[in-house]
């Protein structure tokens, strides 16, 4: 029986889209690549997710040889609302005092940016032979880089607790 409660969440989207292409040479070669997008937002005003993938992968098999080669790139972009934050954070204030505001202005908590930014490169290599009697030697070298950038944003002139002169919190 809280409306403000009930009225302060927004529906939430998700949108995907999906493309898978792959193909067989011969018995001992094949090929895949797929791309994806996503774009999500959620119940809670501000927040969304959107992520963008690539991967492919090769297959080669000569006798008792195998070679198996896969790499991908994902880049994304979150923003996350102002959240589990105490007095400051709208959901804690509705579910305790039943109104959202009573610390901080919707203006100011709107204006808060927390996003996120994740650039992730991986692949792999694996090599195998099959020897005499079914033993197997397997070798296999990967590598994941990834870059995660991160800003929380409060806008000048927005009042946070005593602070409107603003801030900036930068990570890599």
């Amino acid at each position: 029986n809280n409306d403000s409660l009930n009225n302060f969440f927004i529906k939430g989207q998700q949108r995907q889209v999906y493309v898978n292409l792959s193909a067989q040479f011969d018995p001992n070669n094949s090929l895949f690549f797929s791309a994806n997008t996503n774009k999500n937002t959620g119940t809670i005003p501000g927040n969304t997710d959107n992520r963008h993938t690539l991967r492919a992968g090769y297959d080669f098999s000569k006798d008792r040889f195998k070679l198996s080669l896969t790499t991908g790139y994902v880049t994304g972009k979150l923003r996350i609302p102002q959240s589990a934050s105490g007095r400051d954070d709208a959901i804690w204030n509705l579910m305790r005092d039943t109104t959202p505001w009573p610390y901080i202005s919707e203006e100011s908590w709107r204006a808060i940016r927390k996003e996120y930014k994740n650039d992730r490169f991986t692949g792999s290599l694996r090599l195998s032979y099959i020897f005499p009697l079914r033993i197997k030697a397997e070798s296999l070298v990967g590598f994941d880089l990834n870059q995660v950038n991160g800003l929380n944003y409060l806008p000048y002139g927005y009042l946070q607790g005593s602070n409107s002169t603003g801030s900036k919190q930068v990570s890599n």
